[in-house]
């Protein structure tokens, strides 16, 4: 954790660090943290994707989808189920992560 946040801090615009960031805490049960990391990743960086002639504020659009963080960003398999379980929703058992 203490690395990210590291990374997060030092690459303010790294939407991968925040995203990894939010599913870190939610799988920790800081559900505060990540949506506060996760809104930031989505809604504070520019991404550089343009949609028509304006530049989308939502970086998280891939980080949606678990097979690109696979397969593309090549995320450790741990962090994906994380994200999965953040962008789901789903409970987690915080004392066995």
């Amino acid at each position: 954790e203490r690395e990210l946040r590291t990374v997060a801090r030092r690459a303010a615009g790294s939407i991968d660090a925040r995203a990894a960031l939010a599913a870190l805490y939610y799988s920790q049960g800081k559900v505060d943290e990540a949506e506060a990391s996760w809104n930031f990743a989505c809604e504070s960086i520019n991404s550089g994707i343009l949609e028509g002639s304006n530049v989308a504020l939502d970086g998280c659009t891939q980080y949606r989808d678990i097979d690109w963080l696979s397969r593309i960003r090549r995320w450790p398999p741990s962090m994906v189920r994380r994200m999965d379980d953040f962008l789901n929703l789903r409970s987690v058992n915080v004392s066995t992560q």
